[in-house]
């Protein structure tokens, strides 16, 4: 019998003040109930070789190379403690200048469409960033090599779902309570805008 489990994936900060957390909130099924160690431990390498990937991309000035996985079984009635918190480091940062943290780009997932169902309730998405300079076009979209890079991350995260047998990577709906396998999905260049990721002003020039 299957679990399904929330994991909030948290990329710490440099100032280590929680308001300045980057936080995207994945789902998966895992294959016993409750889960086991072995495939709550199977899906986080699995994030974590994704974010590992991002971390590339990924600005050092605000981030300290660290992320923490918090495991949510949603079978447990809210409001939930975690079953399982762990912190891992070691991912590689981008040195170059960094875009304002607010500054995303989205990357939407999705289940197999079913006909008689709003497709907005088969498909997710998380908010990644904060970004260097070196991932925005001349436009002022995302360049297309951070987009197919971002891409390639997301299909080998699917390719290890696919091909585990402890979890699935799946799609969660609020409103209809119901989950489902992730068969696919995108990213584009079009940034996008998180308000809360942003950092207050640290300098103020007046006139008169």
């Amino acid at each position: 019998m299957a679990s399904h489990i929330l994991v909030q994936a948290t990329l710490l900060p440099d100032t280590n003040i929680a308001r300045d957390n980057i936080v995207n909130t994945w789902h998966f099924e895992t294959a016993s109930t409750p889960p086991s160690a072995g495939e709550l431990m199977a899906v986080q390498t699995a994030l974590h070789a994704f974010y590992t990937s991002l971390g590339v991309k990924l600005a050092d000035a605000f981030l300290n190379g660290s992320v923490r996985y918090k495991f949510y079984n949603e079978a447990d009635a809210p409001p939930r403690r975690p079953i399982v918190d762990n912190t891992a480091g070691g991912i590689t940062l981008n040195g170059n200048n960094l875009l304002p943290p607010e500054l995303c780009m989205v990357a939407s997932y999705h289940a197999a469409f079913v006909s008689g169902t709003n497709p907005a309730r088969r498909r997710n998405r998380v908010y990644l960033g904060p970004f260097t300079v070196d991932g925005l076009a001349s436009t002022g979209k995302w360049s297309n090599t951070l987009v197919n890079d971002v891409k390639g991350y997301l299909d080998t995260l699917l390719a290890a779902s696919d091909a585990s047998s402890d979890y699935t990577w799946e799609t969660k709906s609020t409103v209809a309570g119901t989950y489902a396998p992730v068969i696919g999905g995108w990213v584009d260049n079009a940034p996008d805008i998180q308000r809360r990721r942003g950092v207050p002003a640290t300098f103020r020039s007046e006139f008169s």
